[in-house]
């Protein structure tokens, strides 16, 4: 049987889309390469490296890679939501804006860790009960706040520059 070549062009354009080759239909831009590329560093170090080799780079090297990462996460999941609406600018500016706030002021450095363990919770709490295992207390996360780690805002310039490159070319809705 022969496939519809017109449905042969959208499943095309879906594939480039997932991959995001072409800016102009990408609605995943959280599959991009650097940022694959920056969650895969963001794991290896917070998993192996920290623990083996503790240190000033092991220390930001998370934080470089989570602010490259996490415009595009929150991204991804407004535009799951309200795909016509989502735009990666707020997203990067509410990324800087929190992330220093975690930094800078205790208290929200607290309930960033507590957010973090509850949802990391979620995910042990998951494989527990797929094992037949215990479910796991809820904790928080290690956090230290570190003003020096706002040296990794710069980062938010590459997601800043995709944002102004996806904005001039994509028409908008």
């Amino acid at each position: 049987m022969l496939a519809d070549p017109a449905c042969k062009q959208r499943s095309r354009g879906n594939v480039r889309a997932l991959v995001g080759r072409d800016r102009n239909s990408s609605p995943y831009p959280l599959l991009r390469p650097w940022v694959v590329a920056s969650v895969f560093v963001l794991l290896l170090n917070d998993h192996v490296l920290k623990a083996s080799v503790p240190g000033t780079v092991t220390g930001k090297l998370s934080d470089f890679a989570g602010l490259l990462f996490f415009p595009y996460l929150l991204h991804a999941l407004w535009a799951s939501v309200m795909p016509h609406r989502a735009r990666l600018l707020p997203c990067v500016i509410a990324t800087g804006l929190v992330f220093s706030a975690i930094q800078l002021d205790p208290t929200v450095g607290e309930m960033w860790a507590w957010a973090l363990g509850g949802l990391q919770w979620l995910g042990w709490t998951g494989w527990a009960v797929i094992a037949g295992e215990a479910t796991p207390p809820l904790r928080s996360v290690s956090h230290t706040a570190d003003p020096t780690d706002l040296w990794a805002l710069p980062m938010l310039g590459f997601s800043l520059r995709d944002a102004w490159a996806h904005r001039k070319r994509a028409p908008r809705p």
